[in-house]
C-alpha cells in the first residue's frame, strides 16, 4: 500500500513538471501563434481583394452591355421621334387635300440599285391612273404608277416622270420633265418664250395635269436657256428624295 501511494505521489509530481514545462515553451513561443494568425489575415486579405477584383470586371462587363442596349434604345427613339415630327409636319395647303384620296405608304427598295429615282412602294394601286407623291414635309417628290401590277414611284430625275407646274408669282406654266444633264436639278420644259421668268422664281405644282392638286412646293429656279420657241429651265428641289422612306400618295 505504501508503494503504491508512493507511486502516485511520483506520477503526480511527473505530470506537474510535465505541464509546467509545456506551459513555459507556450509562453516562450508565442511568436509562431502570432505569425500563424498574420499568415492566415493576410490570406484571407488577398482572397477577400482577388474576389472583389473578378466581381469588378464582372460589373463593369455588365454595365458595358447594358450600355450598348441603352444606346440602341436611344438611337430608335430619336429616329421614332424624328419620323413622328416629320409626319406632324403637313403645310395648310397639304391638310385642304387629305382626305380619302390621300394615304401615307412606305418605300420597299430601290428597284434597281444603279437607279434611284425609281423604287418600288408598299401600295397595291388598283388602277392605270398615274398618282402624285408627297413627301412627308409636303413638298412634291414624282409620281406613282402601276407597273406589272406592282406599284413603283418615279421620282424626280426619272426618264418617265413628268407633271404640270406653275413658275412664279405670274403662274408660268411648265413640265417636268428628264434631261441627262445636271443630275441634280430639275429640268423643267416647254415653257412659252412670251413668258416672263427669272432665276429665284419658286416652283410649285399646278394640277393642270390631273396628277397634283395646285400647290405643292417643287423648288427655285437655278438656272435658265431660252430657245426661239420656248424657254427650258433648271429647279433646285426642295425634297430629298435620297433620303425619304415615307410619301403621301395623293390619288385625285
Amino acid at each position: 500500500m505504501r508503494k503504491f501511494l508512493f507511486f502516485l505521489i511520483l506520477v503526480a509530481i511527473a505530470l506537474s513538471y510535465v505541464f509546467k514545462i509545456d506551459e513555459a515553451i507556450a509562453n516562450r513561443l508565442t511568436f509562431l501563434n502570432d505569425f500563424k494568425q498574420y499568415y492566415l489575415q493576410k490570406i484571407a486579405d488577398i482572397t477577400y481583394s482577388v474576389d472583389k477584383y473578378f466581381n469588378q470586371l464582372n460589373t463593369i462587363e455588365e454595365l458595358n452591355t447594358q450600355n450598348e442596349k441603352l444606346k440602341k434604345y436611344q438611337i430608335l427613339h430619336q429616329e421614332t421621334t424624328q419620323k413622328l415630327n416629320e409626319l406632324s409636319n403637313i403645310n395648310d395647303n397639304l391638310k385642304e387635300n387629305i382626305n380619302s384620296n390621300t394615304e401615307l405608304i412606305n418605300v420597299i427598295s430601290y428597284e434597281n440599285f444603279n437607279d434611284f429615282t425609281k423604287v418600288i412602294l408598299n401600295y397595291q394601286k388598283t388602277d392605270e391612273k398615274i398618282s402624285a407623291l408627297i413627301t412627308t414635309d409636303n413638298y412634291a417628290a414624282g409620281i406613282a404608277i402601276n407597273e406589272e401590277n406592282q406599284t413603283m414611284g418615279l421620282l424626280n430625275g426619272n426618264k418617265k416622270c413628268s407633271y404640270a407646274v406653275f413658275i412664279g408669282q405670274k403662274k408660268v406654266p411648265g413640265i417636268v420633265n428628264y434631261s441627262n444633264e445636271k443630275k441634280e436639278f430639275i429640268f423643267l420644259n416647254y415653257i412659252p418664250i412670251w413668258q416672263e421668268i427669272k432665276i429665284g422664281d419658286e416652283v410649285i405644282t399646278s394640277g393642270m395635269d390631273n396628277v397634283f392638286f395646285e400647290g405643292v412646293k417643287v423648288g427655285k429656279i437655278v438656272e435658265i436657256e431660252k430657245y426661239p420657241t420656248m424657254q427650258k429651265a433648271y429647279v433646285k428641289p426642295y425634297a430629298n428624295i435620297l433620303n425619304q422612306k415615307y410619301y403621301f400618295i395623293y390619288r385625285n
